[in-house]
């Protein structure tokens, strides 16, 4: 078993915080206007890519041949299991049935287990082949990639919404980018500061990339690199507090966080409706701003992620219950 990274646990507990910071201003300050928000366009441009780039740099890279439907089954009983059981209850709890959960888009917000189950499926082709034959793969995917992701118009949305594909293919690149670190043991020579100091620049000088994007649009996707630099800008970060402050009480609570994402992740929906009180989203929309809705914000993400991570405690108690929703214990 391969050693836990620590920054990458920090890197993990500042997605779901941030992820649980954009449905608290959903669920219980904005409701639907909460995309007009500083703070929403702020953690919306890199949660989900961050989420997604960090799955696969712990997802499994090369495995046997023999071993792939075992494997397969595995991501079915820890990702698929987990969004269908208790997202139905969720479903229930919230006042709708389980159709509604199947062919809503968003999976009344556990889309991303689905997406991530999909997008494991898809990296498995890539374990057959050697690193050099990698290396060429991984330029004639981009392309291929572009092609595809310029064409999902054509799906019908049914099966779009059905299946999250727009949402695979959007997410693709993020979670390919996280494998190939893990693949090639990139760790040390990426989150570096020469890199920080890059992706720095590229976030400053942004505009002017989205200008040379549409000039040589084969060569270069403007939105998938800047949020892979916004991505590698928050790992690193990550990197340099865990060296500087390891010893520090907040570290092992931070820890806890981004060890626990999936628990907080499926359980935090039922914290926010039970302090979802729609009649103050009037006020929010018109007296927040950046400042207000940060401080709003604290209390119900705390009290959410405390919610999640006691509901599990709970059910570790019963071995039948954790085996049945998440394959443990």
């Amino acid at each position: 078993m391969q050693q836990r990274l620590d920054y990458i646990d920090f890197a993990k507990a500042v997605a779901i915080v941030s992820v649980v910071t954009g449905h608290v201003m959903l669920y219980d300050l904005y409701g639907d206007d909460v995309w007009k928000t500083s703070l929403m366009s702020v953690i919306g441009s890199y949660q989900n890519n961050l989420f997604m780039f960090l799955s696969g740099i712990v997802s499994v890279t090369a495995i046997e041949k023999k071993d792939i439907i075992r494997d397969i089954y595995k991501r079915f009983r820890c990702l698929l299991v987990p969004a269908l059981i208790v997202g139905i209850i969720y479903a229930y709890f919230i006042g709708q049935n389980a159709t509604e959960f199947f062919v809503h888009k968003w999976k009344l917000g556990y889309w991303y287990l689905f997406v991530l189950f999909a997008l494991y499926i898809l990296s498995y082709p890539f374990t057959f082949f050697s690193n050099k034959k990698m290396r060429w793969l991984s330029i004639l995917l981009i392309p291929v990639w572009l092609f595809i992701y310029r064409h999902t118009y054509i799906i019908p949305t049914k099966i779009n919404n059905i299946l999250d594909i727009e949402f695979v293919i959007n997410y693709f690149p993020y979670f390919f980018a996280g494998n190939m670190v893990k693949r090639y043991g990139l760790h040390e020579k990426i989150f570096t500061l020469p890199v920080l100091l890059l992706c720095v620049a590229i976030l400053i000088f942004q505009n002017s990339i989205e200008e040379i994007s549409r000039n040589y649009l084969m060569l270069l996707h403007h939105n998938t690199i800047v949020h892979l630099a916004e991505i590698f800008v928050i790992i690193i970060v990550c990197k340099f507090y865990c060296k500087m402050s390891s010893k520090t009480r907040l570290y092992p609570i931070v820890l806890n966080v981004g060890v626990n994402t999936l628990y907080i992740y499926i359980f935090h929906y039922f914290a926010l409706q039970l302090m979802s009180f729609p009649s103050i989203f009037e006020w929010f929309v018109n007296n927040g701003n950046l400042i207000i809705d940060i401080m709003a914000s604290i209390v119900p993400v705390v009290v959410a992620i405390i919610f999640s991570l006691l509901l599990k405690k709970m059910i570790e108690k019963d071995h039948r219950i954790m085996k049945l929703i998440f394959n443990r214990g």
